[in-house]
C-alpha cells in the first residue's frame, strides 16, 4: 500500500526506509481504523479505501502536521 500511496512523504520526498512512512488521515473524523505495520487481519479491500483517505508521510512530517508546526495544502 505504501508503493500505491506514491512510496514517499508528500511533504519532503522521503523514501529510503518504507517503516518510516504512515498514512495520515486528511480528515481524523472519516477515520476508521489506523494503517500500520502491525499485523491486524483486514482485507486489502478495506485497508485500501482506508489509504484512500490519506496522505504518506513520513514520521518526522507526520509528527509536525499532528502539533501543527506544518500544514498540508488541499492539493496534499
Amino acid at each position: 500500500m505504501v508503493e500505491e500511496a506514491g512510496g514517499e512523504c508528500q511533504v519532503c520526498g522521503y523514501s529510503r526506509c518504507a517503516a518510516a512512512l504512515q498514512f495520515h488521515h486528511l480528515n481524523p473524523k472519516e477515520k476508521l481504523f489506523s494503517l500500520s505495520h502491525d499485523s491486524v487481519a483486514r482485507s486489502i479491500e478495506r485497508s485500501r479505501a482506508e489509504a484512500a483517505k490519506c496522505v504518506l508521510l513520513c514520521a518526522n512530517c507526520h509528527a509536525e502536521v499532528e502539533v501543527g508546526y506544518l500544514t498540508l495544502d488541499s492539493g496534499s
